[in-house]
């Protein structure tokens, strides 16, 4: 799965796992409902695609999804319990109480996946915002120096940005937890809503 052209999907339901353990330059894109939107934005239609995934049961619907978006070019599949032996890779995870300490770090960027309108009603001062299925088109906009700290509402969106801007060769921290816990803690930090501004 390593060859040029070809992409490694994880459909593993945990984004937790992942993080721990996944196969070099893997996408993170949970089966279900997520996989196609993630899919959709994250993959080229000429690539080839691996799959890992929970089980066995989830190949068929798995394949029928990408199918349905033009992404017809499925390689194969394995099972997440065959991964175990492998020379797997991880990333640093943090949760919403750690954001604070790590963003004061120096070269530290706190990257916002979430829509525009979810940011423009309150965010973390200085993050930069770019939502999540937009990052492949516009991840020419991100200097590969910073370290990333992303972030969405619930983790979910920032679980997917995360990998791909790993894969990308970004230095990345994955924000585990809900963006409200941070801000019911610190309203006086939050960047104002645009119109505010004006």
């Amino acid at each position: 799965a390593g060859r040029a052209g070809a992409i490694v999907l994880d459909t593993r339901a945990s984004a937790d796992t992942f993080m721990k353990g996944h196969i070099p330059g893997s996408l993170y894109a949970p089966a279900g409902k997520t996989l196609s939107t993630i899919a959709g934005s994250y993959v080229l239609p000429e690539q080839t695609i691996y799959l890992v995934v929970d089980s066995a049961d989830v190949v068929q619907d798995a394949v029928l999804d990408l199918i349905r978006i033009g992404l017809d070019n499925i390689a194969g599949y394995t099972l997440a319990s065959e991964l175990a032996g492998l020379d797997l890779a991880a990333i640093t995870s943090i949760d919403t109480r750690a954001i604070e300490s790590a963003r004061n770090e120096p070269g530290t960027v706190v990257l916002d996946v979430r829509r525009l309108a979810e940011y423009e009603a309150g965010h973390i001062a200085g993050a930069l915002n770019i939502a999540h299925t937009r990052l492949l088109v516009r991840s020419g906009e991100l200097e590969k120096g910073p370290k990333y700290l992303v972030h969405c509402r619930s983790g979910a969106r920032a679980a997917a940005a995360t990998a791909l801007l790993n894969r990308l060769g970004h230095d990345v921290v994955y924000v585990d937890g809900m963006y409200a816990d941070w801000a019911s803690h610190h309203k006086e930090e939050m960047g104002k809503p645009v119109e505010a501004l004006l």
